[in-house]
């Protein structure tokens, strides 16, 4: 028994960490495989990079700080992508138990309007700015989001953000010099037009539920 034991222990053993080695080389294999299976049908782009596929390329001749401070206000300001940001998670962790549709919804507003913060974050960069979380006049703070619970009374915070971003934009539009620029902003309006139709539209759903 003691030689039995011995042998087990030696060669079994032996036999047990290699068979966990090779399975776990099969399961690297096998991860890196989908990667790249996942990179080549991505077209070697992050998720990321994807998303602003879709958006105009901003074009910079020369830093524009007149320009960075046409954009502050949309980037970093009141009623800006990073209110949107926090506002829209904030409610999707509150609705997540009550409404799970709603929830994903909102989530996925959220994740485009982070989408809108990048690109406007970059753009301030290339224009030799510095993209500080905050507006034209004052830093971003967490008072500038409405923390509202009920359904409706969010509905309308997010009806009323939504129409004064638009607004924002328009200005900002209006005011830089860059065309392509004035073009990214014209892409961005027309996503915020998107999530003001989805908004009235829940509000109308909400409204009929009762």
């Amino acid at each position: 028994i003691y030689l039995f034991l011995i042998f087990y222990m030696k060669y079994c053993s032996q036999f047990v960490i290699v068979s966990i080695l090779k399975v776990l080389s099969i399961a690297k294999f096998c991860f890196f495989s989908y990667i790249d299976i996942m990179n080549y049908c991505l077209g070697g782009y992050t998720m990321s990079e994807r998303m602003m596929s879709k958006y105009p390329t901003v074009e910079i001749d020369c830093p524009s700080l007149s320009d960075v401070r046409c954009l502050m206000d949309s980037y970093g300001g009141e009623s800006s992508e990073t209110t949107a940001i926090m506002q829209y998670m904030y409610q999707a962790y509150i609705l997540k138990e009550i409404d799970y549709e709603l929830y994903k919804t909102i989530e996925n507003i959220a994740i485009q309007e982070m989408t809108h913060h990048e690109l406007l974050g970059e753009t301030i960069v290339k224009l030799g700015g510095t993209p500080v979380i905050g507006g034209y006049r004052q830093f971003w703070n967490g008072a500038m989001v409405n923390y509202t619970k009920d359904i409706m009374s969010i509905l309308d915070a997010n009806i009323k953000g939504e129409t004064i971003a638009i607004e924002n934009y328009k200005k900002a539009i209006k005011c830089v010099d860059n065309y392509s620029i004035k073009e990214l902003l014209e892409a961005i309006i027309s996503d915020e037009k998107e999530h003001l139709k989805t908004f009235y539209e829940l509000k109308e759903h909400f409204k009929n539920k009762k």
